[in-house]
């Protein structure tokens, strides 16, 4: 977040949910959303539209001084839900990037660019997105349960591995491509492996 975030009514970032039957999904904050001077606005706000806003900027400026987790709970018309824990991390200039300190890579020498014996090359000035040279863009979340979550522009989902798993991911979009995935980065042109439709596909 910069110095902008911190107004009331701005939007932080875009919640990305959905129901596998389609239903309507209501997302909100249930932990961690601390009314800090008690003058009955909270810091966070989920919009209808899943935009995470700013409702009290004094609050979220209390709450940032350290990091901090808030617990969303996703819930759908028939009364099924999950919570999903958020995490805000302090971050400057000078932090270790998300994906360069979750993937154990090491700079290349050439400036933002780095490579993991996990995911191979990528470049990375973003906590969280960053990019890889054969997968393109991708949006990085540490998963709850272990291993990662990446939103991917090609699927327009998201897909999950590990780091004991990977190039393995099981993509998570609700069309036919769900299902597991397997990534061919030595194949003269990377191709992946779609395993519900037993057939591969390039970029």
């Amino acid at each position: 977040m910069t110095e902008d975030s911190f107004q009331s009514g701005a939007t932080l970032t875009k919640l990305n949910a959905s129901d596998p039957d389609g239903d309507v999904v209501v997302v909100e904050i249930i932990q961690g959303n601390t009314d800090v001077d008690g003058d009955g606005s909270l810091p966070l706000q989920v919009s209808s539209d899943l935009d995470l806003i700013v409702g009290d900027a004094f609050d979220l400026s209390q709450l940032s001084a350290s990091d901090f987790n808030v617990t969303f709970k996703v819930s759908d018309v028939g009364g099924k839900s999950i919570n999903i824990i958020g995490t805000f991390k302090q971050a400057d200039e000078n932090s270790t990037l998300t994906s360069v300190s979750f993937f154990n890579a090491y700079s290349t020498g050439v400036t933002d660019w780095y490579s993991s014996p996990v995911i191979g090359n990528f470049y990375a000035k973003d906590h969280q997105w960053f990019y890889h040279v054969k997968l393109g863009w991708l949006y990085l979340q540490s998963a709850a349960s272990g291993g990662f979550w990446c939103w991917d522009s090609e699927y327009q989902g998201w897909w999950w591995s590990s780091t004991d798993i990977f190039p393995y991911a099981y993509l998570n979009d609700d069309s036919e491509n769900e299902g597991w995935l397997f990534f061919d980065f030595e194949a003269d042109s990377f191709r992946t492996f779609k395993f519900s439709l037993k057939e591969w596909s390039t970029r």
